[in-house]
């Protein structure tokens, strides 16, 4: 089958051609946009075109060179191959051999040279007086030099017989601009004939595909409704040498540069190279590109304006259409997969860690323990059962100790953070910015200018955030990218989170006029929420907590995204937060989700916590006390272990003495008379010293934990045989912090003199 590739519009984008700038200007964060829509559209490659002036608009607009934009390509995007165009004018033939060998390096598999002679006056590209001839055999020469140090391959247009004789040299595609699909034919046999190996043959085309032949002739129309530059090409035109151009510029079109019905010609009046295009039905479309597959093309290199808009309309209505289309590309509805395998799965241990008894006489109790194995499982699982499209991002505020987010962030995930502090402690942890999802209703100018800065994924939770981004977007990188959190659609007029869904399109125009478009939504559930008050009792009982979260709340966010992103348009990611079960109950929930988000939607972030380390995680405490049948003290308080005052955690004795089990109270060391890590659980005999464990304590556990009378617990890890620690057990001066300790000197104490 034909291959579908794309081009990158490094000269600017927008509704209109021909204008003097460009609705877009051209920029790396755009230009990635366009790259990862076309990967997500089954493109195999994208080309980044060369020239010396702008030729889509005015000759003096801003437009892109091509070895900067495709290396920012190759960094910014992960499987479509990057073909750089390549004129020798001005360069030293062994400095572009080093540069393509230094591009491969960076994007290993994924470049390919498009060798360009340049066809234009005399000076115009770095050279003066050069003829035809004498460009070729500098290219041809530059050539020679680059296969030296470049295992990738070349690409080569022209219609000369300079240019084919250069392409059976050294080509591995040769590329022509678009004629009717006879024409192709015969210069393909032509080619073919002389060719002593195989060769790929390439159609660089235009694209204006819609649901009806009527609104695809309107689009074409509209696309050179404001041309201000076909005088300008013209006189252009007249200093060309380039039999291509001259080619192009010669096939008969009636009035209106109808060449024959669905292709069209009146591109060519305002934009030098490829000036013709394929107009129609999404249907029509895919029969015109049908017949030149059969003509003997097998690689598309196509564009359309705007072309982030155009690239999804193609992979999603028209490329599905063609002849011997994949499943795949197709993007039929996704069958709803059967239960994870075995592999996927990860039993709950009803064991205690590991060594418990030896951990305690070392490290004291209580103490938190984690298992590194077991964590590293949790997250192969979960993300196996969710599939390649899906970004797997740890949520901190389940679990900030740092070298649980660094074993997390080798073990293929991201992190989503919702504060600056827990931005901080991801970066100290090892994990970049680009691999960060910044969540959070708080969120400092200071803060954000990092994060954008190093690419991160930055929601908008609110109005007010939506403005501070727009104001910063100067700051970000090419790889940051905005998101935008929206009311569960469950929750409408009562979360005091995001924003609503009708906001969306106008918080999406806010962020384009600062140049920094937003291209994600997110919804986060929550397995915690707070209900209505009940008469009496305190606030806390206002507290519901639900997890994992339904899973038709999953689908009614989904679909609530899903609708919300095709009305705003240009949304390349959709976050369903967090509150998913773990790997073994995961498919439920994300196949329903999906079937709600319908087919061809945009990569998915999910952002687990309890779901990678809730039952990787164990906490160690002894009895110190006996307060009667069944009622004992341990050294672990409520403030050092708050999950227990939320739900029922398993609680057994290490080593269990023998008798009958009888209902058990577990009383913490705190001045509280609620203090009860464990309320009537079964468990046998227990003494003073007997050592007990906790299970399911790895998430919000210690991360909520405060020295409220006692200090906090230390924690290790298990992994390989060995015992790290994580984080020493508190100090006092640890507690104390930045307290200012007075200086006692007298009745009152240490005088500051107010500022």
């Amino acid at each position: 089958m034909t291959a579908l590739g794309w081009y990158c519009p490094s000269e600017g984008d927008g509704h209109r051609l021909g204008t003097r700038r460009a609705e877009r200007a051209p920029d790396a964060r755009y230009l990635a946009r366009v790259a990862r829509a076309a990967e997500r559209a089954g493109a195999t490659e994208i080309l980044v075109p060369t020239g010396t002036v702008n030729d889509s608009f005015a000759a003096d607009a801003p437009f892109m060179e091509s070895w900067t934009t495709a290396t920012a390509l190759a960094a910014l995007t992960g499987s479509i191959r990057i073909i750089a165009a390549v004129n020798p004018a001005g360069l030293a033939a062994p400095l572009v051999a080093h540069q393509a060998e230094t591009l491969e390096r960076i994007a290993p598999g994924r470049i390919a040279i498009n060798l360009v002679a340049g066809g234009g006056p005399a000076g115009l590209y770095g050279t003066a007086d050069l003829g035809h001839e004498e460009r070729y055999a500098r290219l041809a020469a530059m050539a020679a030099t680059v296969r030296e140090r470049f295992r990738g391959p070349f690409y080569l247009g022209g219609a000369s017989e300079a240019a084919i004789a250069l392409a059976l040299e050294r080509a591995d595609a040769y590329l022509m601009w678009g004629e009717p699909a006879e024409r192709i034919a015969e210069r393909i046999a032509a080619v073919r004939a002389r060719a002593a190996r195989p060769m790929r043959f390439g159609l660089r085309i235009h694209v204006i595909a819609r649901r009806t032949d009527r609104a695809a002739r309107e689009a074409a129309a509209d696309l050179l409704s404001r041309a201000e530059v076909a005088r300008e090409r013209a006189s252009e035109y007249a200093g060309f040498d380039s039999v291509g151009q001259a080619r192009m510029n010669a096939i008969p079109a009636d009035g209106e540069g109808w060449v024959a019905p669905g292709l069209w010609a009146g591109i060519r009046a305002v934009r030098g190279g490829a000036g013709t295009a394929l107009v129609g039905s999404y249907g029509q479309v895919a029969r015109m590109l049908d017949a030149y597959a059969e003509a003997g093309v097998d690689l598309v290199i196509a564009s359309g304006y705007p072309h982030l808009e155009e690239v999804e309309r193609v992979g999603r209505e028209v490329w599905p259409r063609l002849a011997g289309a994949s499943p795949v590309r197709a993007r039929r509805p996704r069958r709803v997969r059967p239960a994870p395998p075995p592999s996927n799965v990860v039993p709950i241990d009803p064991r205690p860690p590991a060594r418990a008894e030896a951990l305690a006489e070392r490290f004291g109790t209580p103490l938190y323990v984690f298992d590194g194995e077991r964590i590293a499982a949790e997250a192969a699982a979960f993300r196996a059962a969710a599939g390649p499209d899906v970004t797997v991002a740890y949520s901190l505020k389940s679990n900030t100790l740092m070298g649980l987010v660094a074993r997390l962030h080798r073990a293929g995930c991201w992190a989503e953070v919702a504060s600056g502090h827990e931005y901080r402690l991801a970066r100290r942890a090892g994990v970049p910015g680009r691999r960060i999802v910044f969540n959070g209703p708080l969120k400092t100018d200071d803060e954000l200018r990092r994060a954008l800065a190093e690419g991160a994924t930055v929601i908008a939770d609110g109005l007010e955030q939506v403005r501070a981004i727009a104001a910063l977007a100067e700051h970000a990188s090419p790889a940051a990218r905005v998101g935008l959190r929206l009311v569960p659609p469950d929750r409408a007029g009562t979360d005091r989170f995001g924003v609503p869904a009708r906001a969306a399109p106008a918080v999406a125009a806010t962020l384009a006029r600062a140049g920094l478009p937003l291209t994600g939504l997110h919804i986060h559930l929550g397995a915690y929420q707070l209900g209505p008050l009940p008469p009496t009792g305190p606030p806390i009982h206002g507290v519901t907590v639900q997890y994992p979260v339904p899973v038709e709340r999953f689908a009614a966010a989904a679909a609530h995204l899903r609708a919300t992103a095709d009305r705003v348009g240009g949304i390349e990611w959709l976050d369903l937060g967090g509150g998913w079960p773990a790997a073994s109950a995961l498919a439920g929930h994300l196949d329903a989700a999906r079937a709600a988000l319908g087919p061809g939607h945009p990569p998915l972030i999910l952002e687990p916590g309890r779901a990678l380390i809730r039952d990787a995680g164990w906490l160690l405490t002894r009895v110190v006390a006996r307060r009667g049948p069944g009622r004992h003290v341990v050294d672990v308080g409520i403030t050092q272990v708050p999950c227990v005052q939320w739900k029922r955690s398993p609680v057994h004795p290490v080593a269990p003495r023998g008798g009958p089990e009888r209902s058990t109270d577990l009383y913490g060391p705190l001045c509280l008379q609620h203090d009860a890590v464990a309320r009537e659980v079964p468990l046998p005999p227990l003494a003073v010293g007997d050592l007990v464990w906790i299970g399911q304590t790895g998430a919000y556990a210690m991360a909520q934990a405060s020295p409220f009378i006692h200090l906090r617990p230390a924690a290790v890890l298990l992994e390989g045989g060995r015992a790290t620690l994580l984080r020493a057990r508190e100090t006092d001066d640890e507690a104390l912090g930045a307290q200012a300790e007075p200086l006692l000197s007298g009745p009152e104490g240490r005088v500051v003199p107010a500022p």
